[in-house]
């Protein structure tokens, strides 16, 4: 996770496999939605490719509120 400025970016967040759909990738994202608001964080990025390898990638971050924002989705924070 980057930090430096205004916003964050998770440019590579891994789940190991046997750990996928237990809600543990949520959890982290959780997290750092957390930090970011205490920080005063506008905004969190993170990249997912546009390309049907990465599609279920993009439905989880989709379902936890991200929107495509170019080659990134992005979740605003409240």
């Amino acid at each position: 996770m980057y930090a430096g400025g205004r916003y964050g970016i998770i440019n590579e967040m891994y789940v190991a496999p046997g750990y996928r759909s237990a809600g543990v990738g949520a959890r982290l994202i959780e997290a750092v939605e957390a930090l970011g608001r205490a920080r005063g964080w506008r905004r969190l990025d993170v990249t997912a490719p546009e390309s049907a390898r990465w599609s279920r990638t993009r439905r989880f971050y989709e379902r936890l509120g991200f929107t495509l924002a170019g080659n990134k989705l992005k979740l605003l924070l409240r």
